[in-house]
């Protein structure tokens, strides 16, 4: 799958030479990155991670009301009212 994704964004012209080395260079930060957040997780119980998930969740549905509610039609703040009332749409488990 990378392969495909090289292949069409270098015949799109989309790597420079800039954003290669760019990526080249953030590489390892990731890597690291993705290193550490496995062992956090992997070391966290299932429901203290369920709890974290829907916490975080929690925070970006009221983000979004706050940031965003003058931009919001009424109908469409009721129906993520809605769906934050009804447990994010089934996402915890009895």
């Amino acid at each position: 799958m990378y392969l495909t994704k090289l292949v069409v964004f270098g015949a799109a012209a989309v790597p420079t030479s800039t954003s290669t080395a760019i990526g080249l260079a953030l590489a390892p930060a990731s890597a690291a990155g993705a290193w550490a957040g496995r062992k956090i997780v992997d070391g966290l119980p299932a429901h203290v991670f369920v709890l974290v998930v829907e916490a975080r969740l929690m925070l970006i549905v009221s983000g979004l009301l706050l940031g965003h509610h003058r931009r919001l039609s009424p109908s469409a703040h009721e129906g993520v009212l809605q769906f934050a009332a009804s447990g994010f749409g089934g996402l915890r488990r009895g």
